[in-house]
């Protein structure tokens, strides 16, 4: 079944399950009296810091929350920690520490068997080696919005059980071999970072999803995905430069099922461009001026049951090749795609606009 969207959508959003439970007396709670304000009891599973003032996170300032399981320390103000700052919360699994002019220091997590750690807009612009060497349990690791441009495979030497990786908006150049202590690893973000294509860039890891959005990206070539055939799922390549897609862009991605090109600028859809891609069952072209889209842009390969295509209902008068869809929608179940509410289409259904138009 081949379905076509023409819509601008909200795009899909990730989201973690929160278990904070606020205070019962529905009031903040002080944390011994110290610069720091937990905005939940201490007995809860997960306790956000907050500060006015400038200050040195110290040991004792936590000692009251050993049962803490997730730690938020956004914009604290915080100039230095102590080693070990952590070390009196031994059930502690998820640390997230942001908008702070913080920098790494070599005992920062000692004592800790944390799953996630979050360092975000910080100040790191080197990622010593083996910082994280002694947290094989570690499974996410988000670095995004530092302005890191040294790191090395070193860097993430002993990170076996890592599974996500976030490196967005930063000045990271991705070298070959770069992921190779990383065995586990299947989603990585380095949106909105330069990226240059090398070969064996992918060697040694398996990638289920990857997001390249605003990477600086203008030509696609098969060579630049391989490695990742036979597993690769979920890829956005959202706003990149990609006038037109050429034939087997996407060539051996077998496995992928999500593609998504949104503000790329494309004006052209050449023939076979996906071919290959068996598994695709979402495709997103919104936001492009798209001018023609080849009829046998798939070329031979097998379609799934349900493929939904996404693009602008105010392009729709500019596709003269559509009637092929029509054709391939003739023997399938239609349905009603979504549209703005603003679009002078948003009455009909595609299949209506196809009987017209073509």
């Amino acid at each position: 079944m081949l379905l076509i969207g023409y819509c601008i959508a909200k795009e899909p959003i990730e989201y973690y399950e929160d278990k904070r439970v606020p205070d019962s007396r529905g009031e903040d709670v002080n944390s011994q009296g110290t610069l720091l304000t937990c905005w939940w009891p201490k007995d809860a599973g997960r306790v956000i810091l907050s500060s006015k003032d400038k200050q040195i996170l110290t040991q004792d300032k936590f000692e009251s929350f050993s049962e803490c399981r997730s730690l938020d320390l956004i914009n604290l103000g915080i100039v230095d920690m102590e080693n070990a700052v952590f070390s009196t919360m031994g059930n502690l699994q998820y640390l997230t520490i942001g908008d702070d002019d913080i920098h790494l220091r070599p005992a920062m997590f000692e004592g800790l068997d944390l799953k996630m750690i979050s360092l975000y807009n910080m100040s790191i612009n080197i990622l010593p080696d083996r910082f994280f060497a002694q947290h094989d349990s570690l499974l996410e690791l988000l670095l995004h919005k530092n302005p890191l441009n040294v790191i090395n495979p070193e860097s993430f030497f002993g990170l076996s059980s890592l599974t996500a990786l976030k490196l967005a908006y930063s000045n990271v150049v991705v070298t070959p071999g770069l992921f190779q202590h990383l065995p586990e690893l299947i989603r990585l973000d380095i949106s909105h970072t330069p990226f240059k294509f090398t070969p064996d860039m992918w060697n040694n890891v398996s990638l289920i999803s990857l997001r390249l959005e605003n990477a600086g990206l203008s030509d696609l070539s098969s060579e630049i995905w391989t490695g990742l055939e036979g597993f690769l799922k979920i890829m956005s390549l959202s706003g990149n430069h990609f006038q037109t897609i050429t034939s087997h862009s996407f060539h051996g991605l077998t496995k992928l099922t999500n593609l998504e090109l949104n503000m790329c600028g494309i004006q052209h859809v050449d023939a076979q461009a996906f071919e290959g891609t068996e598994s695709l069952e979402w495709l997103f072209l919104k936001h492009n001026p798209i001018i023609t889209m080849d009829s046998n842009m798939f070329g031979s390969t097998p379609l799934q049951e349900q493929v939904m295509i996404w693009f602008d209902c105010e392009s729709m008068s500019c596709f003269p090749d559509l009637c092929w869809i029509h054709e391939k929608m003739k023997e399938t179940e239609i349905v009603k795609p979504w549209c703005d509410t603003r679009c002078d289409n948003y009455n009909i259904t595609l299949e209506q606009y196809l009987d017209n138009e073509c």
